[in-house]
């Protein structure tokens, strides 16, 4: 029994620091493995002729952690739903919460599946919107847009969002930024030193800065001076 629940153990420090998760277990986190954890210690010590006292130890250490972790994943208060594609063949878990100081702050994290129960994290394609309007009837779902998401390829979801229409790839090896066909530009960095730039069939581009930290701040429109807006790029559109 032992051995088993080291197996267990090993497998989800693993998943965690691969960024690979049971589905089952995120409403509650860490819980369930805790108190197994701790009722399967403690009974093989009571079964054993290790003394009492090491029970007791496992107590005392244990369940503070038991209670601190379940404490933060009430005061989390996550929710999840998942979305399917409509050929069936992909999904995605969305973890959701949000947190309201003067404005409402909504964040989402992105879990593709794998044979329905295993989760990985996309943890470059997470979503924070911020909204000030406190009006009734505003929830996170119609914040994101669920319920009216479009699979745009197989592996990619695109929602429209109170902020606009942001995208979401299944596939860690597609780009993580959000879509910018209208502005017609690829942008490449060479060398830590050098950014290449490349114009195609750009549209009128006014200004252009870059920060130290890589990223790009580009402002674009098609000539008149009150249509021009400005895109913020973070440094992985640099391949």
């Amino acid at each position: 029994m032992l051995v088993v629940l080291g197996i267990m153990d090993f497998i989800l420090v693993v998943m965690h620091y691969t960024d690979y998760v049971l589905l089952f277990f995120k409403p509650t986190g860490y819980v369930i493995p805790l108190v197994l954890n701790i009722v399967i210690i403690n009974v093989i010590v009571f079964k054993s002729k290790l003394s009492k006292g090491w029970a007791t130890a496992i107590l005392f250490i244990g369940l503070p952690i038991l209670l601190f972790h379940g404490f933060i994943v009430l005061w989390l208060d996550n929710n999840y739903t998942k979305i399917v594609a409509p050929d069936n063949q992909q999904s995605l878990v969305i973890e959701y919460r949000h947190a309201t100081l003067g404005e409402t702050t909504y964040f989402y994290d992105f879990y593709e599946t794998k044979f329905g129960f295993i989760g990985k994290h996309l943890d470059d394609q997470s979503i924070t919107l911020m909204v000030r309007d406190h009006s009734p009837g505003i929830d996170p779902e119609g914040i994101l847009g669920l319920g009216k998401e479009e699979w745009i390829t197989a592996n990619t979801v695109r929602f429209s969002t109170w902020q606009g229409m942001k995208d979401v790839y299944l596939r860690s090896s597609q780009p993580s930024f959000e879509m910018e066909e209208r502005c017609g530009m690829y942008i490449s960095k060479e060398k830590p030193s050098l950014i290449n730039w490349r114009m195609i069939a750009a549209k009128e581009i006014s200004f252009i800065s870059t920060s130290w930290s890589g990223v790009v701040f580009v402002s674009y429109g098609t000539g008149n001076k009150n249509s021009y807006r400005s895109s913020r790029f973070s440094k992985s559109l640099f391949v």
